[in-house]
């Protein structure tokens, strides 16, 4: 991770590039763990004793868009938290072609499963936007999660849900239209906004969206024309969704363990 900025994490130390309403950087260590504790699930419900040692060994990076954090084959050096901006993680195919597995945003984690396993990494990761990392070097990682139950217990929950979502993903490649898999993706989008928001925007460009979805840029325009029956309205970046649940009826149990109102019988999700 070469020509980025790079601050060791050390108490009562300000960073002068401090995300603004994230996480300061150092200065007060309570602060940085309520803001851990809450956004990072890697972190949950860990005290300032269990914490403390992570913060203390990592660094806050910044790195520029197009940066690569990681190429495909290497070994990891870090764990990543990606405390703001925008990250992909991806893979080459040995054509050129490339498959977009996750689009992260501020308060994800990365590289995780991969400093855990032997070898290089099957998975590249860039940046998308700006951003501020903080990264905790992979011995760190090991050691922590051999001495802190919480964390391991952290480490496997965040691992688990990954796997469940990958297998959701293969199953919407293999067995679902491009519209099925645009209208899972809209769903997901606006459930992770603490609740039904029917307003939002696509956190990434189009195109990158198109490869995240296993579909080209025209397969994505189409299937977003399909989708104004159903009363989604798309422009530019901005959707807003009129009725939610007319677009739940193909969808299946993943989405309905994400929608907050998936307990109320009238929703359609509730019923699978």
């Amino acid at each position: 991770m070469n020509q980025v900025m790079q601050k060791e994490v050390k108490k009562g130390v300000k960073s002068e590039h401090a995300p603004s309403g994230a996480l300061a950087v150092a200065g007060n260590i309570v602060e940085q763990q309520a803001w851990l504790c809450k956004r990072v699930k890697l972190f949950a419900n860990l005290g300032n004793e269990e914490i403390t040692p992570l913060l203390l060994g990592a660094k806050i990076q910044r790195a520029r868009e197009g940066e690569m954090l990681l190429r495909q084959e290497e070994r990891p050096r870090y764990l990543v938290v990606l405390l703001s901006g925008q990250a992909r993680i991806f893979r080459v195919t040995r054509d050129g072609r490339e498959a977009v597995t996750r689009i992260l945003q501020s308060g994800d984690t990365m590289f995780e499963n991969v400093i855990f396993s032997p070898g290089p990494s099957p998975v590249a990761g860039e940046v998308l936007k700006e951003a501020e990392l903080l990264c905790v070097p992979a011995e760190l990682a090991h050691r922590y999660a051999g001495r802190s139950l919480a964390f391991a217990n952290n480490l496997i929950k965040v691992l688990a849900e990954r796997t469940n979502r990958m297998m959701y993903q293969i199953e919407q490649l293999t067995l679902h239209t491009a519209v099925d898999r645009l209208t899972s993706y809209l769903l997901s989008a606006m459930f992770a906004r603490q609740g039904v928001i029917n307003n939002f925007e696509i956190v990434c460009e189009k195109a990158m969206l198109a490869k995240h979805l296993g579909m080209t840029p025209e397969t994505l325009s189409r299937s977003l024309k399909e989708l104004a029956p159903y009363g989604v309205e798309v422009k530019g970046r901005k959707v807003q969704i009129k009725d939610p649940c007319a677009l739940c009826d193909t969808q299946g149990s993943m989405l309905s363990r994400e929608c907050r109102s998936s307990y109320k019988t009238k929703c359609k999700l509730n019923a699978r």
